[in-house]
């Protein structure tokens, strides 16, 4: 039996009826993430999830990997739906910027509201990142 989570209807949970059991088992299910990326220029402009925490952060990395082996270092995240961070997807943002200095590009980050811009000045992760209001704002300081 699956529904919906009343909290994230995103979310998906799934109840095992049949385990020889009293205990009802929960296991949760996150949807299939999808990060869709768009070119302008040699900038590569990725929308991430609404989410970006253990559960997701190696569907993040795996999305932009491929994009990277061919070179693509100009990254902007587009994070206008990103709300939910954890150390795990944080760590992610923080190692993929360094892998992109090294190989020559940067990775900026636009579009960024409450509460996502509110987690990164706790962590100071404001200082560290390129933050822009707009994508064109983000790709044009490539240029």
């Amino acid at each position: 039996w699956t529904n919906r989570s009343p909290h994230n209807p995103a979310r998906r949970f799934r109840v095992d009826c049949q385990r020889p059991s009293p205990y009802i088992a929960f296991e949760l299910t996150a949807p299939a993430m999808q990060i869709s990326t768009e070119s302008f220029g040699d900038v590569l402009v990725a929308h991430t999830p609404d989410e970006l925490t253990e559960e997701t952060v190696s569907l993040f990395r795996d999305a932009l990997a491929k994009p990277i082996e061919q070179g693509q270092v100009k990254i902007v995240l587009e994070m206008e739906r990103s709300e939910t961070f954890d150390s795990a997807g944080l760590t992610a943002l923080v190692d993929l910027q360094d892998e992109l200095r090294h190989s020559g590009g940067n990775l900026k980050v636009s579009g960024l509201k409450d509460p996502g811009r509110k987690i990164f000045e706790v962590t100071r992760l404001d200082q560290r990142f390129d933050l822009f209001e707009s994508v064109i704002d983000a790709v044009a300081s490539f240029r």
